[in-house]
Parts: structure tokens; C-alpha cells; sequence
């Protein structure tokens, strides 16, 4: 069993945890190799051939999203300006999964901000609960999300065609 303690920044973490030996030796050794083939440099220069070379390169754009939109920070704040002079009240994330994790953590830390719309998430497929979201909303005022790591995953997707519905009925 092991114990470690990280550095996070200027100030110390402490945590621990422990794994049964021969997974902490299987990891030990593969993090052994990561160092020595110098994989942290390799997958900050998107170096697809840390996996099998085929497409993930297409998949490394997270790496550098953060520089890239503070460079434009003003769109969005001309684009929250904008949703909060046309009056809508809710912004509905369609998601399932790891695509709805992080809103869903973010609408529950920071609830209600002042000036804009209320974040409401849906991932799930309980007809229950889907009918429940669809109650708290006013379509003709709410800004409606998809969110789909892969853009072909089918709950989002049935969700779109549902609130795009229910939206044309009243707008």
C-alpha cells in the first residue's frame, strides 16, 4: 500500500491512497515508462502517436481550449449581454452522461446567477422527469443546449427534436 503527497500549485495537497500491491506495481511501471518516453511533452505538442496514431489528433483540442477562449472573452460576454436583453429565462442543457457532468456541477454549485437565464440540465430518460423540465420552461424563452461528445449520441439528439417541437407549437 502507498501514500503520496502532491503539490498543487504553491500549496500543499495532502491526500493519500493505497492500491493492492500488484496494481501499485503496474502502475508504478507504467508511469516509469510514460516518464521515460517523455509523454507529458509528447501530449502537449498533440503528438498522436502516444496512441495509434490514426485520429486522435482531432481529439487533443482540450489541451489548449482554455488560452484559446479567454483570447476571445468578449464574445461571450456580448453574447450573455444579448440573452439578457432579449428576456430568456433558461438555458436547458441536453446531454447524458460525461457530456452533462460538468454543467450539471456548475448549476448546482453556482445556481441562479443575477442577469441570466437559469441553467437547467436534463440527462435522463425518465419520461417523468423530462416532462417535469418541460413544465418549469416557457420555450419562447428559454435557449436550448445539445450536448454530445460524439454528435451521435441518440438521448440528445431525441431530446432536440422533442423541445424543437414543443418550441415551433408556441413560437
Amino acid at each position: 500500500m502507498s501514500s503520496a503527497k502532491a503539490r498543487a500549485g504553491r500549496d500543499v495537497v495532502d491526500f493519500s491512497y493505497s492500491l493492492p500491491s500488484d496494481l501499485e506495481k503496474a502502475v508504478g511501471e507504467a508511469a516509469e515508462r510514460w516518464d521515460e518516453a517523455n509523454s507529458t511533452t509528447r501530449l502537449w505538442k498533440k503528438d498522436a502517436t502516444l496512441w495509434s496514431s490514426q485520429d486522435e489528433n482531432k481529439w487533443l483540442g482540450w489541451l489548449d481550449i482554455v488560452d484559446e477562449q479567454l483570447a476571445n472573452v468578449s464574445r461571450f460576454k456580448a453574447l450573455a449581454a444579448e440573452i439578457a436583453e432579449d428576456g430568456f429565462t433558461h438555458l436547458v442543457l441536453l446531454g447524458m452522461g460525461g457530456s452533462s457532468l460538468c454543467p450539471e456541477v456548475f448549476s448546482l454549485t453556482f445556481g441562479k446567477q443575477p442577469n441570466a437565464p437559469e441553467l437547467l440540465v436534463l440527462d435522463s430518460t425518465d419520461p417523468v422527469q423530462i416532462q417535469s423540465l418541460r413544465a418549469k420552461i416557457d420555450p419562447r424563452r428559454t435557449l436550448f443546449c445539445v450536448s454530445s461528445k460524439s454528435g451521435t449520441t441518440l438521448e440528445p439528439n431525441i431530446y432536440m427534436q422533442y423541445f424543437y417541437e414543443e418550441t415551433r407549437k408556441v413560437v
